[in-house]
């Protein structure tokens, strides 16, 4: 069996799953300025509710939790490299709705947003 062919496929998993965690951790690290930016309330203490922002992490791990049990047989059926291309293009969604969420906190577009969808 020829390894290299698989090579592709397991570096954009790899990449991929590089920077899911790089996003989590930023959104992490950045929960006031994510939770300003998407409008969130001002506490007493001038800090804001950051609750959308962990309930925004914590539907990552969540969305794993749900995708693990249909991605095998997904993977097994359709191959691992269509696999691996549907879980990329997820991803990319995301990022892509962190920064639409990020454009429309400052110029109050009216696009809808999936990920506030969800929360709200």
């Amino acid at each position: 069996m020829n390894q290299k062919k698989y090579y592709p496929t397991a570096v954009a998993l790899y990449i991929t799953y590089f920077i899911l965690g790089i996003a989590v951790t930023i959104m992490g690290q950045y929960k006031q300025s994510f939770a300003a930016m998407w409008g969130a309330n001002q506490l007493a203490d001038g800090s804001f509710d950051v609750s959308k922002v962990m309930a925004i992490i914590a539907a990552v791990g969540l969305g794993r939790l749900i995708a693990f049990p249909f991605a095998g047989p997904f993977s097994d059926k359709y191959g691992r490299r269509l696999s691996a291309l549907v879980g990329v293009v997820f991803f990319a969604i995301f990022l892509k709705q962190l920064q639409l969420e990020n454009v429309k906190a400052t110029t109050t577009s009216s696009k809808l947003n999936f990920i506030s969808f969800f929360i709200n």
